[in-house]
């Protein structure tokens, strides 16, 4: 296990700090919205997932729900950097004495964590990022057999990232990986923050441009299109990307109340 250089304490701090106080995002003011048909809306408007309900401080380390930052935050709050140097198991018998009963999925959770504070595999290596995406999406990483995230489960990914470190370059390797994801699910705009990814459209009989002029107004209201379009069906397909994320952003400011005095 290699040293946390003081660099590197400060870096977690600084960024933790900045996670730990953020505010729901404001949207764009000058979108215009006002001529959308409010009963059109209505009909269309697609819902973010309820937060679940039943997580509390004693149930926060065991429940398949909780956020992979929360439960980082929740551990530099307590014992500072200092973790990051445990093995496993000293980690998981830590846990069970600060907190309560610890469930091997958010383990992964944690050692996901652990692996992007400590080095740069995650950007680096397609099979390290594949792993680690499934933790941060509440599944099992496999070892042994090669898992397929989807472009949902990779934005979230991505996010938890961006908000861990902001000091790492993406490779080749890891964007083409991503490129792929999204050829598979033939989603030919990336959105933030997959943003980075460029998507060859060449043999795609699609109007990039018009998607692109078309986001901003999807996004904000939330209203999936309905006409059989390739255009629509393409903004169905990143509305549907964007609400998985916010699920996955709303859950995070929820269970910082929880972490924050740990």
């Amino acid at each position: 296990m290699s040293a946390v250089a003081e660099s590197d304490i400060d870096r977690i701090l600084r960024i933790t700090r900045r996670v730990d106080s953020e505010e729901p995002k404001k949207e764009d003011p000058t979108i215009e919205l006002e001529e959308i048909d409010k009963s059109e809306h209505q009909h269309n408007e697609v819902s973010l997932p309820p937060l679940p309900t039943n997580i509390t401080r004693k149930t926060f380390f065991s429940h398949p729900d909780s956020h992979p930052i929360a439960l980082d935050i929740a551990l530099i709050v307590k014992h500072g950097v200092e973790w990051l140097g445990w093995e496993p198991e000293v980690l998981h018998r830590q846990i069970e004495a600060d907190f309560g009963p610890l469930s091997d999925l958010n383990m992964s959770k944690i050692q996901a964590c652990k692996t992007l504070h400590l080095g740069e595999p995650y950007w680096n290596e397609w099979h390290v990022f594949g792993w680690c995406t499934m933790a941060f999406n509440g599944i099992f990483p496999d070892f042994d057999t090669m898992q397929v995230p989807n472009v949902s489960q990779v934005a979230i990914s991505v996010d938890i990232a961006n908000r861990l470190r902001d000091d790492v370059k993406w490779s080749d390797e890891v964007r083409l990986y991503i490129r792929t994801v999204f050829e598979h699910e033939s989603i030919v705009v990336p959105t933030p923050p997959l943003d980075f990814v460029d998507i060859d459209t060449s043999h795609y009989d699609v109007n990039v441009q018009a998607i692109k002029q078309q986001w901003p107004g999807v996004r904000v209201s939330g209203k999936a299109p309905t006409d059989a379009s390739v255009e629509d069906e393409q903004l169905r397909r990143m509305l549907e990307v964007h609400l998985h994320l916010e699920a996955s952003r709303n859950r995070l400011r929820s269970q910082l109340p929880l972490v924050q005095h740990a």
